[in-house]
């Protein structure tokens, strides 16, 4: 069995949230849902045990789908959030993803939507357990490790051993851009050459990063999916 996903399933139909329940859950082995009726007993829960996912209608008593949301972003910024509502997708996204909605679902007749609900449910909470690694093994690693954004050629994220290797902070280096940070010749097409490592190609021999005592390092390149999309990570040899 695959590890457990608990979802907080806040709805104010009873008999919508039990069949919700029953299907989702038939849909999917590992996903175990707790339902709550209204969004003031969801927060209330929250406050006590964090789900891995919280799927929310839109219209209900006292409190939207979207206001609800908004208050989960307060504690928990990273939480998956779907909104799962009969409301009209066009009618709700703006407001939805301004306030960081993960993803929304229009609610149909038919069994099929408990299935597509449960494939929603499980990409979200994959997607933040690997970004959650993600960010422990940033924190751990005893290498050097650098972030780029393949597109922009710049840095997106850094751990705090390379701010250190060349003398800056992590928030001086961010939006930075790579070739500001390498040894000729690699800053030469900078762009071009991390997407080509993006797609999958290697080009770590010709990559090196000068530490602040001006002395160079090698960088070896890695593709990688973060926040649900293509980076390239690159690890500092300081040996």
């Amino acid at each position: 069995m695959s590890h457990p996903i608990h979802v907080l399933h806040v709805e104010d139909n009873p008999e919508f949230a039990s069949m919700t329940e029953t299907w989702v859950e038939r849909r999917s082995e590992a996903i175990r849902i707790t339902r709550e009726a209204s969004p003031t007993e969801a927060l209330d829960r929250l406050g006590d045990h964090q789900p891995d996912c919280i799927v929310s209608d839109y219209q209900m008593p006292g409190m939207t789908g979207v206001e609800l949301l908004s208050a989960v972003r307060e504690s928990h910024p990273d939480l998956p959030f779907i909104l799962f509502t009969s409301e009209s997708v066009e009618d709700v996204a703006d407001d939805a993803l301004d306030a960081g909605v993960t993803d929304y679902l229009q609610k149909d007749t038919g069994t099929e939507q408990y299935g597509l609900l449960a494939n929603r449910i499980e990409h979200a909470v994959a997607r933040r357990r690997a970004e959650t690694g993600y960010r422990q093994l940033l924190k751990t690693t005893p290498t050097p490790v650098v972030v780029a954004d393949p597109d922009a050629g710049t840095v997106v994220d850094t751990n705090d051993l390379f701010a250190d290797l060349v003398g800056e902070t992590r928030d001086e280096l961010l939006d930075t851009p790579l070739a500001e940070l390498l040894d000729e010749p690699a800053s030469d097409g900078i762009e071009a050459r991390l997407q080509a490592v993006a797609d999958g190609e290697s080009h770590t021999e010709e990559w090196q990063v000068d530490d602040s005592a001006g002395d160079a390092h090698s960088v070896a390149l890695e593709p990688a999916e973060i926040d649900g999309r293509m980076q390239v990570v690159g690890f500092v040899d300081v040996n």
